[in-house]
This record gives C-alpha cells, structure tokens and sequence, in this order.
C-alpha cells in the first residue's frame, strides 16, 4: 500500500513529463523532508535533483545532501559530496560550509 501523499505522487508524475518542472521537484524536495514518498528518501530526492543531466549547480541543495549525511556520520561518503559539489558548483555558501567542516574535523582530530 502506498504511503505517499498525493503532492508526492503529483510532483513525481510531473517531473516524469517534464523533467525541468522546477516546482515538482521543490514540492517532491519538500514532502520527502516530511517523510511522505513512499520508498524515496531525502537524500534519493537530492541525489536525482544534483544529477548532471539536472540540476547540478544547486549550492543549496548540495549543502542539504551535505548535512544529511554529516548526521550519518560516514566521512567517505561527506567527503565525495563535497568532491562532486565543488567542482560542479562555485557557491560561496557551499565552500564556507565545506571550509567550516574542514575545520571542525580539524580541531576535533587535534583534540584526541
């Protein structure tokens, strides 16, 4: 049984038609942040909004990727974000929060 809503399940089927609807995808950005997609999860969303062939330049968005997977705490995983994001996208806001996690991991290291 599905469990998405409907604004799920319209965002979807519009970005299946056109896959440049940037309303979909902020609709379907906001109701996976509600937990409300059925098996899509945030960082699914994120990862097929980032794709290169979409939306790849969204500083915004990689930051979100970015801190989803802060909290998971895999340092691979953060660090290859960071690797795709800054070489696609030149947004300040992206490389202050990447300097700042640089610098965290940096003092939290120094600290052992």
């Amino acid at each position: 049984e599905s469990t998405a809503s409907e604004l799920a399940k319209q965002a979807i089927l519009s970005i299946e038609e056109d896959k440049w609807d940037i309303e979909a995808w902020i609709s379907l950005i906001s109701e996976a942040q509600l937990e409300k997609t059925d098996a899509l999860s945030l960082k699914d969303v994120y990862c097929k909004f980032l794709s290169p062939d979409q939306f790849p330049m969204s500083g915004r968005h990689w930051k979100a990727l970015a801190q989803i997977e802060i909290e998971g705490e895999d340092p691979k995983v953060v660090d290859k974000i960071f690797e795709t994001a800054l070489i696609q996208c030149g947004n300040m806001e992206l490389w202050l929060f990447y300097l700042e996690k640089m610098k965290r991991s940096a003092l939290g290291s120094g600290s052992e």
